[in-house]
């Protein structure tokens, strides 16, 4: 039944959302060549310089103005499909309120991932069709990784994990987060649900910033008491630990963040 409901629930996203991520594209190799044409010894007339200098602005407000509206678009899925005249449609189905949470967790988690493969492809395609000189400095920081210390190039390989492992920990708990202030803010108020969702999300975003440094500044007390005191390796190790307690904090949000999700949908949420 998931697969359904992800088939419409991923349709009426994609149908707009590749058309951004063709246009930021396209965007991004037209402004790479007046980039080009802007460090370039050429003469150029000023028009072009304009023109160019125009583009560059614009391309880095599309990446920007992409993110954003990919974002509405999930987020305008979730609030259309439970909280407008679509909800009571939507909950008449024979499938748990989970099932339909999960399709938007997983439409949500694909375009955020989706949504930064396309803009870090744009981007390099701005720089390296705008400068000559871009592979020459990427092939100078691969250089520069293997010049790292010894003691350290074990630990990337739990580094660079953990790094994969909270990203995507964090998209779901953003994503989690904003879906619980959206259904807060339609129970509790009658109008103005989304300026409302918005207060609430600021204000938990305050309090979860609160909470952060709270543990932050536990762990790292004890640290900066014991680094003096530690080798290298040591401290490699260390930062290694504290990596995997961010993880585990971030995944207990994210279940108490579902956990509600799913109470305020089975047992708050009234439609009648």
């Amino acid at each position: 039944m998931l697969k359904k409901v992800l088939k419409y629930d991923f349709l009426p996203v994609y149908q707009y959302w590749w058309i951004a991520a063709v246009s930021i594209i396209l965007l991004s190799i037209l402004s790479g060549f007046g980039l080009s044409a802007l460090i370039s010894d050429k003469n150029y007339p000023a028009l072009v310089e304009i023109i160019s200098g125009i583009g560059i602005f614009f391309v880095i407000l599309g990446y920007g103005a992409f993110s954003l509206f990919s974002a509405i678009l999930v987020f305008g899925r979730f609030y259309k499909n439970f909280f407008t005249d679509e909800g009571y449609l939507t909950f008449t189905l024979p499938v748990k309120r989970s099932v339909l949470l999960n399709s938007k967790l997983i439409l949500y988690v694909t375009t955020a991932i989706a949504t930064s493969l396309v803009i870090i492809f744009s981007l390099l395609l701005f720089l390296l069709i705008g400068s000559s000189d871009i592979p020459l400095s990427i092939n100078s920081i691969i250089e520069s990784l293997c010049y790292l210390p010894e003691e350290i190039k074990p630990y990337l390989l739990i580094y660079i994990p953990e790094l994969i492992v909270f990203s995507l920990l964090n998209t779901v708990l953003s994503c989690l987060c904003i879906f619980c202030c959206i259904t807060i803010a339609c129970i509790i108020a009658k109008k103005r649900q989304i300026l409302a969702a918005i207060g609430i999300y600021y204000g938990a975003n305050i309090a979860y910033s609160m909470i952060f440094r709270s543990i932050g500044q536990l762990i790292a007390d004890p640290f900066y008491y014991h680094v003096s005191y530690m080798t290298q390796k040591e401290i490699y190790g260390f930062l290694a630990l504290i990596g995997l307690g961010i993880i585990f904090f971030t995944l207990l949000f994210c279940i108490l963040l579902y956990a509600l999700e799913c109470w305020l949908l089975n047992d708050k949420l009234n439609l009648e």
